[in-house]
């Protein structure tokens, strides 16, 4: 119903026949009302042409707004292919210096190994010249030792003692007794230093273990020999010790050493020791004491004490600050 229209009560509930007896009515539900809102205080014009009514304003602000998103996106496309070119830069990089590495660790190896295969030719000849320069060594030392061997000097008594009488007042007093050395060797000696001792001793001969000391008699001697040449060493005699020894209630022994360089550098001090006995003492007469008289002997070789450099027992001893 609308609202400018008569109202007009419904015949439902019109005035009805109340000629019914009571009893016979019955009761009714209440009328429904309808609920109609009211009119709006200000109804939305209408805008037949279409004409659009958005604030400038707010027009700028949503485009500024599309704007600040299209860039946004653009920015973060941007960002997305730098990255992503990064990344993939960053990838190629690292693969690369795998790769290098990969590589420089194979060079490193090859390195390693051809330095190894290096050293070890370099070692290997190495040895191969301490081999040939031990080789040349000891062929230069042994053609050396050779050499020194042939040529060195070599001093050794000649077996053979002689004499001259010392007269005083028409009779012997002494006998000077000489004894040479020879050098047998090719080359000359250099600080010769020699002492010969003599003693008599009863029948039994030299003592046990006997030293063979130096009496002191006469003083020790330096001097040169050449090659193939002789170096005397004398001492005095008494006639009266010659008596005993011709009648043999005493037996002769002399020995004695010398000391000597060779001219070759670095060789060793030489050293040769002898020892005789002096036997079968005999005067061509009894007066012993005269000029005249002539006395002959046999030399014998000793045991022991003939000897030449390091085989002697006393080599030290008699070296030692020559």
């Amino acid at each position: 119903m609308a609202a400018d229209e008569p109202y007009e009560p419904d015949a439902s509930i019109r005035p009805q026949d109340n000629t019914r007896p009571e009893g016979s009515l019955t009761p009714r539900e209440p009328p429904v009302v309808a609920h109609i809102p009211p009119p709006p205080t200000d109804p939305p014009k209408s805008n037949p042409s279409g004409y659009d009514a958005t604030p400038p304003w707010k027009k700028r602000l949503e485009i500024a707004g599309f704007c600040v998103l299209v860039v946004y996106a653009i920015f973060t496309g941007l960002m997305y292919w730098a990255t992503q070119k990064a990344a993939n830069a960053a990838q190629e990089a690292a693969q690369a210096a795998s790769d290098n590495a990969n590589m420089a660790a194979y060079a490193l190896t090859e390195s390693e190994i051809a330095s190894e295969a290096t050293l070890q030719q370099m070692a290997a000849q190495s040895e191969a010249q301490e081999v040939t320069a031990r080789a040349a060594r000891d062929a230069n030392k042994t053609t050396r030792e050779a050499l020194v061997s042939v040529q060195r000097a070599f001093i050794a008594q000649t077996g053979v003692m002689s004499y001259l009488p010392v007269i005083r007042d028409k009779k012997v007093t002494d006998l000077t007794l000489q004894l040479p050395w020879f050098n047998a060797g090719t080359t000359p000696i250099k600080k010769g230093r020699s002492q010969i001792n003599w003693h008599g001793f009863p029948g039994w001969g030299l003592p046990n273990n006997f030293d063979f000391p130096d009496e002191g008699r006469v003083q020790p001697r330096q001097f040169v020999i050449p090659p193939k040449g002789l170096g005397t060493a004398t001492m005095d005699l008494p006639i009266t010790w010659l008596g005993y020894f011709k009648s043999g209630s005493l037996r002769f022994f002399v020995w004695g050493w010398i000391t000597y360089h060779d001219i070759f550098e670095g060789t060793p001090v030489r050293l040769s020791e002898f020892c005789y006995e002096v036997k079968d003492v005999k005067t061509s007469s009894e007066d012993i004491t005269s000029p005249s008289t002539s006395t002959t002997w046999q030399i014998e070789l000793c045991d022991e004490h003939n000897c030449f450099d390091e085989e002697c027992r006393d080599y030290k001893q008699r070296t030692e600050g020559k």
